[in-house]
């Protein structure tokens, strides 16, 4: 079924989930239109046409709006049952400090009915994450990340990550005051950034969701401007070579045994300007906010059993 994009990501000790496949996309909003990533993939049956508003989606999703070059909308993977439907959307990638929330997905397509809150701080980026019931960002022009509480709203922890660029100084290749990254996987909260120590290249560090403490973080050797965007699943990171035009998922860092891989899967970039991704664990759905389109990639993962296993 999934044909010419299934790919082994590493050569060294396998692991459950360190391999996907991408196997079709849809925009997340009407109309909705399906395109196919390869003539030999087909739409897994498991997923329908339009976001079902009693599905767990995404960590983050990002939007363009008329004003602003680029936004975020998330849902919450940790999320308990009666909020999964909530949507969260964050209008812009730079100074702004509003948050819409809305009760459903189809609330945030069809209607202006939402619910708005008021940080204490704008955000830089489009690297925010909603989850367990608190949004966490990067206070603008500056390394900190902040932990808000959307329910009593109110900050529960601010800590600087040490060393790290902003304010365009390590930048994915798009700008957009894209310095830090925070994402979401299998594994909890992460950062993804860079830092002067690295050469500029991308460092990623596993953050305690509730202290926003550095649990362990890993060196690479991957120029952070030189990456279009990334994501994690199960621990890996995965960098793709550029934003706009013919795009791959290039690159793939392996947390749990420290060690890297240049890969080479196809990624198709319909509408030219990739500004980010994100992927959820729950779902296991990537999306990609692409020139103003929302676009929702299926994930399928592999455990893959080597002979000597057997």
């Amino acid at each position: 079924q999934f044909k010419g994009l299934s790919r082994v990501f590493s050569n060294t000790t396998v692991q459950k989930h360190q391999f996907f496949a991408l196997s079709f996309l849809y925009t997340a909003r009407p109309p909705i239109t399906r395109v196919p990533l390869a003539p030999s993939l087909t739409p897994h049956p498991a997923l329908p046409d339009f976001p079902d508003e009693t599905k767990q989606l995404p960590c983050a999703l990002a939007r363009e709006s008329r004003e602003q070059a680029g936004g975020l909308l998330t849902r919450s993977p940790g999320a308990p049952r009666r909020t999964l439907s909530r949507v969260w959307y964050m209008d812009g990638y730079h100074n702004n400090r509003f948050v819409r929330e809305y009760k459903s997905m189809l609330d945030f397509m069809t209607t202006d009915n939402f619910t708005s809150h008021r940080l204490p701080h704008p955000w830089s980026g489009t690297g925010q994450v909603v989850y367990n019931g608190s949004i966490y960002f990067n206070k603008f022009q500056s390394h900190i990340v902040i932990r808000f509480d959307l329910k009593t709203e109110t900050i529960l922890k601010t800590r600087s990550l040490d060393y790290a660029g902003y304010n365009n100084m390590y930048h994915y290749a798009w700008g957009g005051h894209s310095d830090i990254d925070l994402m979401v996987d299998e594994n909890g909260l992460w950062a993804v950034y860079a830092t002067n120590q690295n050469a500029g290249n991308i460092v990623i560090s596993r953050l305690d969701p509730v202290s926003l403490q550095v649990l362990q973080s890993w060196n690479t050797s991957y120029p952070k401007r030189s990456a279009g965007e990334a994501f994690i699943i199960c621990g890996t990171l995965y960098v793709t070579n550029g934003y706009s035009g013919g795009t791959k998922v290039h690159y793939a860092y392996q947390t749990n045994a420290s060690t890297y891989e240049y890969i080479d899967i196809p990624f198709q970039n319909k509408y030219s300007h990739i500004s980010m991704l994100d992927y959820n664990p729950k779902d296991r759905a990537l999306y990609a906010w692409n020139n103003g389109h929302q676009i929702l990639y299926n994930v399928t993962l592999f455990h893959v059993i080597r002979s000597d296993e057997l």
